[in-house]
């Protein structure tokens, strides 16, 4: 595989960035996978390479060994999934990427690192312990892409952000270019955006496994068909006609030619690959059948009531699928979501279901104390896999009514997340940066507030144009203005990053007299009561660059 192929199609991002909805949150695997794969194909990755970068990110999800599990001895959840915001594990993942040098090892890491990006905004807030169970059973999934609008703004923008650093570690930014952050914004005037992911949030529903189901029922199912299509259409639209070479007979909506299912990567303790990477990418391109082809099982909770020996459950299951249930392991967890705590958890076998089968689950969970109302949990391990895919969430309508009530008198959101501290201080991180393009006037800005999650706490940056005599006029931009979370090195505290736009035509041209002033940006951070200010000079050949576009515009 070359590693030398310079960057030809930059414009992407920014159209990407451009179009991040208004109408918009772990996510699923229409994140962690089909979108993470075209965004790869739109940045500097080739079809093969984005395939492994997309399967590192999905397969996070799926091994055993990094899914993030319900028990609280363990700590996937903090290692892989972000809950708890652990601002040092986001710089440890980013440099286990960058120091891999095995090139499909590293691009695998990536995506490791990319499924811990994701999560940072789909489990800001929620607990070590029960995670979003809570909210996933509700109807409040963060894990969907319509769940929080700002939030999968952010998503979109760092995973997008991440891609061009890699982008530029191998080289393969625009002939020129060296600052990942200016290659975000290309030259072409005109380019027609793809409402991509628009059209992914609208179809999108916070829902789709809500009502006792952890995993996804057919409309969740139903979602993630449509949206893997709506990825597959970007491709053949939008990045096929700007040079992307994609397989021959490549068809949007096809089960056998779009998008691939992901490569079946098997990962140790560590995360590390277990077994050659050639083989893996071998046995998925041999046609393995696609998951979401399959109707989902039928699971319900029947019966679940507190005894002297623990909760008695009774669980109905009918298998829908075209192989018996595989060997394996059932766990049966009790959950206490007020307190965010497993209380307790039975293993058995997974029962034998053949095809079309029905099969009943008779059980009592041995729990170390009684609690007011519980979360009844099936997740299965089925060799090295485990994930979404392998389990199911109950409560019952009453116990939720009563639980998102119990949450509301303690201040808590309904959803079972907590609350965040406040922001005391917010610091610029070095120099604001600028660039002109063909039609604006774009400008990166780093930012820092010495908290796990400086993004969401952030107000949009405010940015004015000065004249020389001390009028201000409000930038109003192009972006739907957000921070993003940017890793750094090991032991540096990562940055928010927050990008706009202004259009000469549109905007700039109209708030000055070019050719006789030289106004400056006046670029404005706030948190709360916590405020930050800098004023950056428009000179050199930014200023040249205004002027001539200002001249010959109408």
């Amino acid at each position: 595989m070359s590693r030398s192929r310079v960057l030809s199609r930059f414009l992407v991002l920014a159209v990407l960035l451009l179009l991040v909805s208004a109408e918009s949150g772990a996510f699923a695997p229409d994140t962690h996978y089909y979108l993470t794969f075209g965004m790869a194909l739109a940045t500097c990755f080739d079809w093969d390479e984005a395939h492994i970068i997309a399967s590192g990110d999905e397969m996070t999800d799926r091994n055993k060994t990094t899914v993030a599990e319900t028990s609280l001895k363990k700590t996937r959840k903090r290692a892989w999934h972000a809950f708890g915001h652990s601002t040092e594990q986001l710089n440890v993942l980013w440099q286990r990427a960058l120091d891999e040098e095995h090139d499909d090892l590293q691009l695998m890491k990536f995506g490791q690192f990319l499924h811990f990006l994701q999560d940072w905004e789909a489990h800001a807030g929620y607990p070590l312990t029960i995670g979003h169970a809570l909210a996933t059973i509700t109807g409040k999934d963060p894990d969907s892409l319509a769940k929080n609008q700002d939030r999968t703004d952010r998503m979109v923008q760092a995973t997008l952000d991440h891609m061009a650093m890699l982008c530029a570690e191998l080289g393969r930014l625009p002939e020129g270019e060296t600052d990942s952050d200016l290659a975000l914004f290309d030259d072409t005037e005109d380019t027609e955006g793809d409402q991509v992911i628009s059209d992914l949030i609208r179809t999108s529903r916070p829902g789709w496994r809500a009502k006792g189901f952890g995993a996804f029922g057919e409309k969740g199912e139903a979602i993630l068909l449509k949206n893997k299509e709506r990825v597959e259409k970007y491709i053949d639209k939008v990045l096929r006609p700007q040079g992307v070479e994609v397989p021959d007979g490549f068809k949007p909506g096809d089960d056998e030619a779009g998008i691939p299912p992901p490569i079946e990567l098997v990962y140790d303790e560590s995360g590390e690959l277990s077994g050659e990477l050639a083989e893996a990418v071998e046995a998925a391109r041999e046609g393995i059948e696609q998951e979401l082809e399959r109707k989902p099982d039928e699971v319900v909770l029947a019966r679940a009531k507190l005894t002297d020996q623990g909760w008695e459950i009774l669980v109905k299951v009918k298998n829908n699928g075209y192989e018996p249930y595989p060997s394996g392991l059932l766990r049966l967890i009790v959950a206490d979501p007020i307190a965010e705590e497993e209380i307790g958890e039975l293993t058995m076998p997974i029962p034998n279901v053949q095809p079309g089968e029905r099969h009943q689950i008779e059980a009592v969970i041995p729990v170390e104390r009684a609690a007011d109302h519980v979360l009844i949990g099936l997740v299965a391990e089925v060799g090295h896999m485990s994930g979404v895919t392998y389990e199911r969430w109950f409560a019952t309508d009453g116990d939720l009514a009563e639980i998102e009530e119990l949450l509301r008198e303690s201040g808590r959101p309904q959803d079972g997340s907590v609350a965040e501290k406040p922001v005391e201080k917010i610091d610029f991180v070095g120099q604001p940066k600028l660039k002109t393009t063909a039609i604006e006037l774009c400008v990166v800005v780093h930012a820092e507030t010495f908290l796990k999650d400086p993004t969401s706490q952030l107000a949009p940056a405010g940015i004015q144009l000065v004249s020389e005599s001390g009028e201000r006029s409000t930038i109003e931009g192009e972006f739907r203005r957000v921070w993003n979370i940017s890793a750094t090195r090991v032991g540096e505290w990562p940055v928010a990053k927050t990008f706009e736009c202004i259009n000469f035509e549109n905007e700039l041209c109209g708030l000055a007299k070019w050719d006789q002033q030289a106004p400056v940006l006046e670029i404005n951070l706030q948190s709360g009561k916590a405020f930050a200010s800098k004023t950056l000079a428009l000179e050199g050949p930014i200023l040249d660059s205004i002027r001539g576009k200002c001249a010959t515009a109408p």
